[in-house]
């Protein structure tokens, strides 16, 4: 699995509806990954590389065993359009390990 792999079924399963309260936290259940959307902000920004609007906020990964990854959520935009994710965006390793499991 690749990190856009990973960040592609991330935002399928977001656009599933199935939202659900874990823990206090509002977000997504997929295997032994919850996805975490609570810390998603009303409003939009552009991309600065192709000034599509984009939402604002963090999506926080987070597998069963304690392994967590946070990113923005401007990543489920790079990865539909094919930008460039570097490792400034994400822990793609950690990602992928993650999803892996998912």
């Amino acid at each position: 699995m690749t990190t856009e792999e990973a960040i592609r079924k991330i935002a399928a399963v977001c656009r599933s509806g199935n939202t659900l309260k874990e823990g206090g936290r509002t977000g997504y259940r997929i295997g032994k990954v919850f996805i975490d959307t609570s810390g998603l902000q009303r409003g939009v920004v552009s991309c600065p590389r192709c000034g599509a609007l984009m939402g604002m906020g963090n999506i926080t990964v987070r597998h069963d065993d304690g392994r967590a990854v946070r990113f923005n959520l401007r990543l489920l935009h790079y990865a539909e359009a094919g930008h460039p994710i570097t490792s400034r965006d994400v822990n793609a390793r950690l990602l992928v390990a993650i999803m892996s499991d998912a």
